[in-house]
């Protein structure tokens, strides 16, 4: 399957593709998406070149299919749930389709036993009007070691251009500096 067949969306349930640079650990089922710390500044100042920026800070709690994301210096908050309906990996990428829904905050699932909790910095660049280029440091705790993350995420409806989609990354990754081209 190429990157371009990955793209194509078919699932209506689908509501977001999430494209992770990654290394395979098992191919076609295991992948990290933890890159170098020097690969990931390589690839922002590529990036910075091409598109324009913005930024976010948060702190991200998930609990099962939910995630509740507070940006930092705001009163705004926002809770999403998320479901993996499949996913597609190659030597470089993993690409995800998503449903993806806001929730009401009481859907939130408060308790002692949270799955996963993070600060994020994010550095975002809008390749399109759906599309964006994310650059991630993720944290455990302020003052821990961050893990980087480089991802695209689209959110689309009913009305999806898989051609156009399929250009724009392309493109975007050729700015990278990646090839499409199997190794």
């Amino acid at each position: 399957m190429s990157l371009s067949e990955a793209l194509d969306i078919q699932d209506e349930s689908c509501t977001c593709l999430e494209i992770n640079i990654a290394t395979p650990i098992v191919p076609g089922v295991m992948y990290d998406t933890v890159i170098k710390q020097v690969n990931f500044f390589k690839l922002l100042q590529k990036a910075k070149a091409h598109y324009p920026m913005f930024q976010k800070q948060c702190k991200r709690y998930a609990h099962g299919d939910y995630e509740y994301l507070h940006y930092d210096g705001q009163e705004k908050f926002t809770v999403n749930k998320r479901r993996l309906i499949k996913f597609h990996g190659f030597n470089d990428f993993v690409v995800s389709h998503l449903k993806k829904e806001s929730a009401m905050p009481f859907m939130f699932p408060w308790s002692n036993k949270l799955h996963d909790t993070e600060y994020i910095s994010r550095a975002t660049f809008k390749i399109s009007n759906r599309l964006f280029l994310n650059f991630e440091s993720r944290y455990a705790k302020p003052d821990a070691t961050p893990t980087y993350h480089v991802y695209f995420n689209y959110n689309h409806g009913h009305n999806v251009e898989t051609a156009m989609l399929s250009n724009n990354v392309q493109t975007a990754l050729t700015h990278l500096g990646y090839s499409l081209i199997p190794h």
